[in-house]
């Protein structure tokens, strides 16, 4: 007796020193489950079992004189089997007889039942079986389970009483090991996080661009990361893959609060992370993910946003530098002078070899100086054997200098290349100096009103010039011209000689444009002359009328 007393105290003297040890849980759950066995002469196999808060059942954490193969995959739910009906009641239980053991593992699903036999060496249940849970705290977390297989005798009430005593201090041991293994993870998590977090810092510091900066934070969490601007509008991914449906998601959510949050998109979870500094909202992180990401996936993730939020406002301040050197030489070409600053001498050399130049506008509701140096850069390369181009970006407007060895015509180049916009062409000018001029068409330009998209200072012809007459000139002439009919409140007279030149002074094709019968385009026309005292045959009178009312269309 005093030996089986010495032997239970060793038992609970090596399992508190398990805590101590190295190893795994796994390897920890082992050891005490050896020691248990070692200590309970009747017990030859068992099994460990912990309780998954996540996944709702037992699993199996360490088995002795079972076949690892059939036992690893092998879980219990709650209530299920003996080692599950112990967890469930937490009470300790003592099953003898094969029969018996059978008809208490009768609720086992057949597949597991069958696993269980086929892992015992005897391929058959055991004489005796007993199972205790594992309480912390007053909570199961785990059950213990012996079984005697070969020496034919029955677990006794000692056995019993012995088991649930050392249980208590399984208990505390577990968890205290659960705690220092959570503990050793969350160091290693945060000493791999910290290594990588240098490795962004960096990364920003060598001036990595955006798109190098994602590839390495993708490569370090091992998923694809998306970028979206401020607007939710799609920049770039690490990989190809289909934006436009988190694109659309993700505008309808610009309005939240969070710094991270989630879309939802069928069986996809898509995490978003705010690339935000004290400006606002700068873009936005997305992961297309299944499962949840990782402790440490989260906080790389949080910090890069904020690398990335530095990266993007660096690019902003470099941004508005250069926009501003833009500027800056485009006001200074306009003077006839080359900016050092923009202009290398190889490019300087090059624009001067010019004996023609032009300017042309086109506005845009949105742009960045990157999309501008592309499409700058294929510009020259279509101009590159007969000259070349520089665009400068002023607000939503931008104006192109065009530099030509000899006068090729360029427009219809530059028209298939913009055919977007809507563009305004310059006159040509012989030399940089008389860029001005060019200037000067093309803000007269924008003044009017067009039909077309693509339009040209060459196309207004004589209009040109009256449109640069004094303010009160235009006034005088186009009340001396049209002054009786004017006073129509209706403006139908004005409406019908304006379309009247415009369909080339055919009466049916007036009447089909302003939806008139014949007769009454005939009876306006005679109204005209009658009310002006003219005739709109006479071709010096039918000048003066397209002039005046051209110029009272631009008053």
């Amino acid at each position: 007796m005093q030996n089986q007393f010495e032997k239970e105290w060793q038992a609970f003297v090596e399992i508190a020193d398990v805590v101590n040890t190295t190893g795994s849980l796994q390897h920890k759950v082992k050891t005490i489950l050896q020691i248990v066995l070692q200590t309970i002469d009747k017990a030859d196999a068992g099994f460990f079992f912990l309780w998954d808060e996540e996944q709702q059942h037992l699993v199996t954490k360490a088995a002795i004189n079972f076949k690892e193969d059939y036992y690893l995959d092998n879980v219990l739910a709650n209530g299920e089997g003996i080692s599950g009906k112990a967890f469930k009641y937490r009470k300790a239980i003592i099953v003898n007889g094969e029969n018996n053991i059978k008809e208490a593992m009768s609720n086992m699903q057949n597949q597991k039942r069958d696993y269980y036999l086929e892992a015992t060496i005897v391929h058959n249940y055991p004489y005796s079986c007993m199972s205790a849970p594992i309480i912390y705290q007053q909570r199961a977390i785990g059950v213990i389970t012996l079984d005697n297989f070969f020496t034919k005798a029955f677990f006794t009430k000692q056995d019993l009483l012995f088991l649930q005593a050392i249980t208590n201090q399984i208990a505390v041991v577990i968890q205290m090991a659960q705690q220092l293994e959570e503990k050793q993870q969350l160091n290693h998590t945060l000493l791999q996080t910290l290594t990588h977090n240098e490795q962004l810092n960096k990364a920003m510091l060598k001036g990595m661009s955006l798109r190098q900066i994602l590839m390495q934070l993708s490569k370090m969490v091992g998923v694809t990361i998306l970028y979206f601007t401020q607007d939710g509008a799609f920049k770039l991914a690490t990989k190809s893959i289909a934006y436009h449906t988190i694109e659309q998601k993700l505008q309808q959510q610009l309005h939240h609060r969070e710094d991270v949050f989630m879309l939802q998109d069928e069986s996809v979870i898509y995490f978003v992370y705010k690339v935000a500094s004290h400006f606002g909202t700068i873009g936005y992180l997305v992961l297309p993910q299944i499962e949840a990401l990782t402790l440490f996936q989260q906080i790389l993730l949080t910090h890069s946003a904020s690398i990335i939020a530095i990266e993007q406002i660096n690019e902003q301040r470099s941004y508005e530098t250069q926009l501003a050197l833009r500027q800056q030489a485009y006001h200074s070409l306009i003077k006839g002078h080359l900016s050092h600053d923009v202009f290398g001498s190889d490019e300087i050399k090059q624009i001067q070899q010019c004996h023609h130049y032009f300017l042309f506008t086109y506005h845009l509701k949105s742009y960045n100086l990157q999309q501008l140096l592309t499409l700058e850069q294929q510009l020259q390369q279509h101009f590159q054997t007969i000259g070349t181009v520089w665009l400068f970006p002023n607000e939503s407007v931008v104006t192109g200098l065009v530099c030509l060895k000899d006068q090729t015509d360029v427009l219809p180049t530059l028209q298939s290349l913009l055919y977007q916009d809507y563009v305004y062409v310059g006159r040509i000018v012989p030399t940089l100096s008389q860029l001005s001029l060019s200037e000067q068409d093309i803000a007269l330009l924008q003044t009017m009103t067009h039909s077309k998209r693509f339009i040209t200072y060459q196309e207004l012809g004589i209009y040109r010039y009256l449109l640069q007459l004094p303010m009160e000139e235009k006034k005088y002439f186009v009340e001396e011209t049209l002054g009786a009919i004017l006073q129509d409140h209706k403006q139908e007279l004005i409406d019908t000689l304006r379309a009247y030149f415009l369909y080339d002074k055919s009466v049916p094709r007036t009447a089909e444009g302003l939806h008139l019968h014949q007769n009454s385009v005939y009876y306006r026309l005679q109204k005209i002359e009658d009310t002006l005292q003219l005739r709109l045959q006479n071709t010096a009178s039918s000048a003066n009328l397209q002039a005046a009312i051209f110029l009272y269309d631009h008053l």
